[in-house]
């Protein structure tokens, strides 16, 4: 199905404690493992074409049953007898089984058993037990022991090590103390986990002892001073891959119920010696928690992760709580009161207290933004890990991106052969190579020569002319976090889907390249709707992308272009669903076949992230394949703004006076929202609509918060972007600026926001309005809700697509939230995508997505309109193309302040409502006599109002 871009393991040698990325220094040079070796599996190499299918937890069970193997219902792993037992250890006299040694992965299926420690895949356990296998081959069903030269030499560093409180030189193991922050973790807390001290290297030993076969690695931990801090280094033998040592479990007993698990050793010491509470270290940190340790902790009924003090532990102990059953994991929230184990020991810090603070990983389907608030906080605190990873080759990338974040979705284009695939392979290798678990899946090209590019880029240069290189840089390369499908052609996204949850499951992986989704398409097509195929497609990349936290990148070729037109947003190959559901676009601009070689650029057209797009160029560099900056380019970046204070290009006709009796409740942040619609009243449904980009999220969440401020109980439907996200913003609009600069008041705008009566649905990606519309009931009952935002119909649309009529599927949805509506006495607000529209047209109420039952059914249509593609920045406006309350629809103009994440009206346009009337003519009066203060023809007067003139702003340069 999928298999590693090389014969080990996918895990570097060194694993990042604090600070960068280290080389393997620390040992002295007769210690250190000899230079890497080529490798040949033999019975690896046939693994490359050969598809498994994947198993379910029924399938198992089911198997089991039918054989007759009576097993045990775990948490993460079933429990059974092992076939690989003498059969004196598992049945006694009377042939009743009394061992359960045998535990089987639910999602994968393979296999251990502890007595034996026999492994293998599931096929390998079939087998054995229909007696299709001669005993059990070693090699493939046990687990290999370490080579003899690894064993040798992880024998002679050991004996060399010595414990640290036997050093001869007080002060040597003083600042050995010092230098690994544990001047208060005590000798016997030491002699305890047998941690030990090699002097020739400086650094400590920590072993691993496993049943049966004694000492079977080490890892050894070095420290480096730089400047005011400290770098880690770590080196494993075996290497990384081989390295599945739980350090502690030697001192876990079988009656302890109750773990901590920690992504550092010396964190686990700490904690062992401050609470007493059984600990263990994980061999990877929080890169990768492999699914070969489930089974040793299986015998937990809560496990409490505490894996580190930044952003990135934190989702890294999210994703590693769906593995281990989220229903009995506990996850401890890092904070400044909250550090990590062994900095909280060194501060004094009360470290059981902290562990009773730890937070549930299993949620409800309605939150409040007291479940939020922290998560909130992190990212407010850890700016630049809240925004990725950034890349190291595409600086201008960083500038506007920002960074790499889990659970979103690329979608990348460029015309045909402007090099695709060469630069999208570049850009994931940039975050490979920074630790980034990636997942290829390449239908167009074969897995040897997407190995070739990369390799190519990886060393920055042709092996071909130095082929003596070759083996240094591919072990090198072999050691990155890369794994390839081996599908090509047509495949059913249903297959490929599976591969990825179960890549996601086995190997951590957490950013997935799908080259490209037209390889998809005939699998899904079963009629001649080819658009409702790819949108289905789309929506299930998405779903995953959001439920697994995991980044996809999706190229997607642009439709049929003239050569000497640029693409566009619109270009994307299909509907508009491709576009609306990406986090971020990207296109590959190539002007080459008009004006010559080397004009290729890359344009960031939607960036959900903070709205920065704009495009800078590139160069290719033939030679190394890679892509780069144009060294001599001074005004390489070309930065799309947000909205920002230009001369509006059409301006508005004049301000209308306040209506005298107003109806519902009043906005009061939207002025000319309230002269239009008069209110916001209970029982309606308004439909909301805006191109891509324009920022219809931040737009209706400051909408919804101007209300919910007021006391209208608001529930919240965001599939789009998650929970923590939204509420951000919405505590930014909340502060009408941002926290980051002032966080000794978040505290006091957490806890204004805390008190508002706002709630969230935890749902994301597709979902079945039968479930949204029953959360809706329950939270109109239980907590009072009169005001329900859903952003937005589309991602319901593939669970009511019971055929390839898409409009039936969406007039169902609307008419089931204008039902909804109508007997809870409950506003819905619903925010409909338009259908794709070409950049330079204004939007209109024919533009919503589908048939006219979702125009016909609501009771208001507003329209968010972005002409800043066309007319330069700060073009935004707020149309209100129905109003069934009193007929008075219009449009005025909105400004987006970007430190506040607010709209707001232009405080010098002085005619800024522009008011239609329902047979869609203007309101206008006949000029006057030309005396001075007269009205011109494009300015309305409202009764009891003296007309206002329109007059030029004089604070812009005029022609």
């Amino acid at each position: 199905m999928w298999v590693l871009l090389r014969g080990a393991y996918p895990l570097r040698a060194l694993l990042p404690l604090r600070g960068e990325w280290m080389g393997r220094r620390g040992l002295p040079r007769s210690l250190v493992p000899g230079p890497p070796r080529r490798r040949y599996r033999k019975e690896a190499l046939p693994a490359l074409e050969v598809s498994v299918l994947p198993v379910t937890t029924t399938e198992i069970r089911q198997y089991l049953r039918t054989r007759g193997i009576p097993f045990q219902d775990g948490h993460s792993c079933l429990r059974a007898p092992s076939p690989f037992e003498e059969s004196s250890q598992v049945k006694d006299q009377t042939r009743a089984t009394t061992s359960f040694s045998l535990f089987i992965d639910k999602t994968t299926g393979r296999f251990l058993c502890m007595t034996s420690l026999a492994e293998g895949s599931w096929e390998d356990f079939q087998a054995s037990v229909e007696g299709r296998m001669d005993g059990v081959k070693q090699g493939v069903l046990l687990s290999e022991a370490p080579e003899t030269e690894n064993s040798e030499e992880v024998r002679r560093i050991w004996d060399r090590a010595v414990p640290l409180w036997e050093l001869p030189d007080s002060e040597e193991a003083q600042l050995a103390r010092v230098m690994f922050g544990l001047t208060k973790v005590t000798d016997d807390t030491l002699r305890r986990f047998r941690v030990q001290y090699l002097r020739p290297a400086r650094s400590l030993v920590f072993p691993w002892f496993s049943q049966g076969s004694g000492l079977r690695g080490l890892k050894l931990l070095g420290a480096e001073g730089h400047g005011d801090g400290v770098h880690y280094m770590e080196t494993t033998i075996p290497r990384p891959g081989a390295y599945h040592n739980l350090f502690g479990l030697p001192l876990i007993s079988r009656r302890d119920v109750e773990v901590v698990l920690t992504s550092r050793e010396l964190d686990s010491l700490a904690l062992s010696q401050a609470t007493g509470l059984p600990t263990l270290a994980l061999p990877r940190g929080t890169l990768s928690l492999p699914p070969a340790l489930l089974p040793y902790l299986e015998q937990f009924r809560r496990i409490i992760l505490w894996l580190g003090d930044d952003l990135r532990s934190w989702e890294a102990a999210k994703l590693f709580a769906r593995k281990l059953n989220p229903k009995r994991c506990s996850l401890v929230r890092p904070g400044d009161q909250q550090p990590r184990p062994l900095e909280a020991l060194n501060r004094g810090l009360n470290l059981s207290r902290i562990l009773r603070t730890a937070l549930p990983a299993w949620h409800k389907s309605i939150v409040s933004f007291r479940q939020l608030r922290e998560e909130v906080l992190g990212e407010l605190t850890d700016v630049e890990q809240a925004a990725g990873i950034r890349w190291s080759r595409f600086p201008d990338l960083n500038r506007l991106l920002k960074g790499h974040r889990k659970g979103e979705l690329t979608v990348f284009t460029g015309p045909t052969g402007s090099g695709k695939t060469t630069f999208i392979s570049e850009y994931a290798l940039d975050l490979c190579t920074q630790g980034v678990n990636t997942l290829w899946g390449s239908f167009e090209i074969s897995n040897v020569r997407l190995a070739r590019v990369m390799l190519t880029q990886f060393a920055v240069g042709q092996l071909e002319e130095q082929l003596d290189k070759y083996d240094v840089w591919a072990d090198r390369f072999e050691d990155l976090p890369l794994y390839v499908m081996t599908f090509h052609g047509q495949q059913s996204i249903r297959f490929v889907i599976d591969t990825m949850q179960h890549a996601v499951y086995v190997y951590d992986v957490c950013h997935v390249v799908i080259d490209n989704l037209q390889f998809m398409m005939g699998h899904e097509q079963l009629s001649t709707d080819r658009i409702a195929a790819q949108d289905y497609i789309v929506g299930a990349f998405r779903k995953f992308a959001t439920e697994n936290n995991c980044h996809v990148t999706l190229v997607i070729h642009p439709r049929k272009e003239d050569d000497d037109k640029e693409l566009q947003t619109a270009s994307i190959f299909g509907s508009a669903k491709a576009s609306q559901e990406a986090d971020n676009i990207l296109i590959l601009q190539d002007r080459k076949l008009v004006t010559g070689p080397g004009k290729r650029y890359l344009q960031v057209s939607k960036n959900r992230f903070d709205g920065d797009v704009g495009v800078f160029p590139l160069e290719f560099n033939k030679s190394s394949l890679t892509f780069s900056i144009p060294p001599k380019s001074k005004t390489r970046l070309k930065k799309i703004k947000d909205d920002g204070g230009l001369v509006l290009r059409e301006e508005v006709l004049g301000e209308l006076t306040d209506v005298e009796q107003a109806a519902g409740i009043r906005w009061s942040r939207f002025p000319d929202l309230n002269r239009l619609l008069k209110g916001h009243r209970k029982g309606e449904l308004t439909v909301f609509t805006g191109p891509t980009g324009s920022g219809k999220t931040t737009f209706i969440s400051e909408y919804a918060l101007d209300l919910c401020t007021q006391g209208v109980n608001t529930l919240w439907g965001s599939f789009e972007i998650s929970n923590v996200r939204l509420a951000r913003v919405m505590l930014t609009q909340f502060a009408v600026g941002r926290l980051e600069e002032q966080l000794d008041k978040y505290d006091e705008w957490a806890d204004r926001f805390e008190d508002l009566p706002l709630y969230f649905m935890t749902f994301h990606g597709q979902q079945s309005i039968r479930s949204v519309i029953d959360t809706m009931q329950h939270a109109v009952y239980v907590y009072d809700v009169c005001h329900v935002v859903i952003d937005n119909l589309q991602f319901m649309m593939g669970h009511e697509q019971l055929s390839t009529d898409r409009i039936a599927a969406q007039d169902y949805i609307v008419g089931a939230f204008r039902k909804f509506a109508t007997e809870n006495n409950c506003h819905v607000t619903l925010v409909i995508h338009p259908r794709k529209e070409d950049d330079d047209k204004e939007l209109q109420t024919a533009s919503i997505f589908g048939s006219a039952k979702a125009s016909q059914e609501a009771d208001n249509i507003l329209i968010l309109q972005d002409r800043k593609l066309v007319t330069g920045p700060g073009k935004r406006y707020l149309q209100v193309s129905k109003n069934r309350f009193d007929g008075d629809v219009g449009v005025f103009p909105l400004e987006f302040n970007k430190s506040s994440l607010t709209f707001s009206i232009p405080p010098k346009s002085k005619t800024r409502l522009k008011k239609i009337k329902d047979d869609g003519g203007l309101v206008v009066k006949k000029p006057s006599s030309g005396k001075k203060g007269g009205v011109p023809q494009n300015c309305e007067t409202c009764p009891g109002q003296d007309p206002i003139p329109l007059q030029p702003d004089t604070s812009k340069p005029t022609g």
